[in-house]
């Protein structure tokens, strides 16, 4: 019992790291594109 506890604590853990990385990725890209938005869409 007391491994497969430990088991499933890894692979929540795993996946609740991951679930997070990807959330940071998806900010840092929207943060890119609103630079990128910014940079193009100066008025001449």
């Amino acid at each position: 019992m007391n491994a497969t506890n430990t088991d499933f604590r890894k692979a929540l853990d795993g996946v609740i790291s991951a679930r997070n990385r990807e959330a940071t990725r998806q900010v840092v890209r929207a943060n890119e594109f609103q630079l990128i938005g910014a940079i193009t869409k100066r008025p001449n």
